[in-house]
């Protein structure tokens, strides 16, 4: 999932809807589970004897297994109002458990989904509500799985009468066929975090435009929106549920044309935001403040309603200078702000520097800008949220162009006791000052990793590589000493590859030195 989401448990915004935790299941009730969910007949024998308190264990059990059968028949017998995966099934082996859950939810005949589908409108005995998926990666697929149950489930209705298209209706269609039909009141909901492609968009906004009226209601909580276009964006926007939505990242939509400024009415309209990525869409700010002032409006209006955002995702847009009216009309201190490839001015980094937005700044992402012109403002900045700073990136910013840059940072950083990743590389910064500056991080108590470039000042002939970097190796093994944080490097190709770890950070490949 992207940083942009970094996820809130199921019980924080939308209340605690986990109604017992099996993270860490008693060792025999464990096996006795997994053993009992792999015979139906003994399920379905026993499902009036089992006690409440052992159903998450059971479905926990059947879906690992992949027992699409004994989860329909548990689904069936719901003793409980919501049903949360994420804290049913164990947080080790995330992805694996996912696979098991959409092999089991997508099954046609007897999944989770067409479990849910019988039950609404039959005479069953369980008591789901709600139905809670949003601690997983939720890929495409189960997106348009979940968009397509919710439509299916008007079949469920006895006033209804026509058969819906999922894929091709379209707005007037939709607020044709809503006016004939009453809201469905207390339907079920299912809580996802939804992937909306140029394959599942059209499907996905038919499910979300009959939300008010389907037996099965969709709700996308964190909402990616990712290369479907303006026009579709806005669609997608204007129906999400503004008091479901979190989350909204609209990021490679081409939105370079149009703006910010195209889909700022429907992103206005979601007053629980938490979080807002429009990444990747090359817009270029200036030319939407002209826009807004030529209609004596301004984003302070247009931001005014996203009184809870937290995060707020600009980076490859071009701001060069306009950040400060940008900011203006979002009054809380942001918790996550990525400027990275911005084209950052001198006046964006004094303004971050002072204002009000970076007081309870935890992740600060500013590579890929000419930091080397500001680095009075910048150091300023990383001192006034060096309370709640935890993540720092300044890659690429040619900080090695300014005399005594380590010791300005290292003044800067060393009153940050919670900085956990500090993200340097790409400064063509010297040995002298990546060992100064890596003696300061040891001395923090939280940092965990720091990830630099080789040293520029060595030198660059592929033969003798490699004596630099190990030299350079056992002068960072002493400042380490056997602690807990990490040293990791990128550009290290022509080095022996032997003698180093690859790991991703990120989706970005680096070279662990100790």
């Amino acid at each position: 999932m992207s940083t942009l989401f970094r996820h809130q448990n199921a019980g924080g915004f939308y209340g605690n809807t986990k109604l017992g935790s099996m993270v860490n299941p008693k060792p025999l009730v464990d096996i006795s589970a997994a053993v009992l969910v792999k015979d139906l007949s003994s399920v379905e024998s026993a499902i009036f004897l089992i006690p409440t308190v052992l159903f998450e264990t059971l479905i926990c059990a059947a879906v690992l297994g992949e027992h699409t059968l004994v989860c329909r028949t548990l689904v069936w017998n719901w003793p409980f109002e919501a049903m949360s995966f994420g804290c049913m099934l164990p947080i080790k082996d995330n992805k694996v458990n996912f696979q098991k859950l959409k092999s089991v939810f997508s099954n046609y005949k007897s999944g989770v989904g067409a479990a849910i589908l019988l039950a609404v409108g039959d005479m069953k005995n369980t008591k789901l509500k709600l139905v809670d998926i949003r601690d997983f990666d939720v890929d495409y697929q189960l997106t348009a799985l979940c968009a397509q149950i919710s439509t299916s489930s008007l079949q469920k209705r006895g006033d209804f009468k026509a058969r819906a298209n999922n894929e091709q209706l379209t707005k007037k269609a939709a607020v044709k066929l809503r006016s004939k039909l009453p809201v469905y009141k207390d339907p079920l909901k299912i809580l996802i975090d939804g992937m909306i492609d140029s394959e599942n968009s059209l499907g996905v906004l038919a499910a979300l435009r009959l939300h008010s009226v389907c037996p099965v209601s969709m709700k996308c909580c964190n909402t990616s929106c990712i290369s479907i276009g303006p026009q579709m964006t806005r669609q997608v926007l204007s129906e999400l549920d503004p008091k479901y939505c979190c989350g909204v990242n609209i990021s490679m939509n081409m939105l370079q044309y149009e703006g910010l400024i195209s889909v700022i009415p429907e992103i206005s309209k979601l007053s629980n935001l938490r979080a807002l990525g429009v990444s990747y869409n090359l817009i270029k700010f200036s030319h939407d403040l002209r826009v807004v002032e030529q209609n004596d409006s301004n984003f302070v209006d247009l931001f005014s309603k996203l009184s809870q955002l937290k995060r707020l995702d600009l980076n490859h847009n071009w701001i060069g200078g306009s950040l400060r009216k940008l900011l203006k009309g979002i009054l809380r201190s942001l918790q996550y702000l990525d400027l990275r490839m911005c084209t950052l001015s001198a006046a964006d980094i004094a303004y971050l520097a002072t204002c009000q937005h970076t007081r309870e700044m935890e992740e600060l992402l500013l590579s890929n800008n000419k930091l080397s012109e500001c680095t009075e403002s910048a150091f300023t900045l990383i001192i006034n949220c060096s309370e709640t700073l935890k993540h720092l990136w300044m890659n690429t910013c040619k900080l090695g162009l300014v005399p005594g840059v380590a010791n300005r940072l290292v003044h800067a950083i060393v009153n940050c006791p919670y900085l956990q990743t500090l993200s340097i590389a790409g400064n063509d910064l010297t040995e002298i000052d990546l060992l100064k500056i890596l003696k300061a991080c040891v001395q923090l108590p939280c940092m965990g990793q720091v990830i630099i470039s080789p040293p520029s000042d060595h030198i660059q002939d592929i033969n003798i590589l490699n004596n630099h970097i190990e030299n350079f190796l056992q002068k960072c093994e002493k400042i380490v000493d056997g602690g807990s944080m990490s040293i990791l490097c990128d550009d290290l190709e022509f080095y022996d590859s032997d003698l180093y770890t690859s790991v991703n950070v990120n989706g970005r490949y680096l070279t662990k030195l100790l």
